[in-house]
């Protein structure tokens, strides 16, 4: 994970009983994903695609965006290719990285 954005999180996370959401929305509620695909997602990716990007990127895809980075990078932290198992074999242009 990247260390900026650790020092970010853990004081989000230490203040918080483990059973608690940690990405919320502004009323702190858990974020609909109906909702936030609709009013956000979607929206910002339009917005992209006016600007030249030629995918239609998923919210999933971002998982695989950051593992391939990872992997990359070679992070200690990355999952390993044998843990991605076949889901990655399955969808490799998916990934928003290449």
């Amino acid at each position: 994970m990247n260390p900026h954005l650790v020092e970010v999180l853990i004081p989000l996370v230490a203040r918080r009983p483990g059973s608690d959401l940690l990405f919320t929305t502004p009323k702190g509620e858990r974020i609909v994903h109906k909702l936030y695909w609709h009013h956000y997602w979607v929206p910002e990716v339009e917005e992209a695609q006016a600007r030249g990007l030629k995918k239609s990127p998923r919210i999933h895809d971002l998982r695989h965006t950051q593992a391939s980075w990872l992997i990359q990078d070679g992070s200690r932290s990355s999952p390993s290719p044998a843990a991605w198992g076949t889901h990655l074999r399955e969808q490799p242009s998916r990934c928003m990285a290449t």
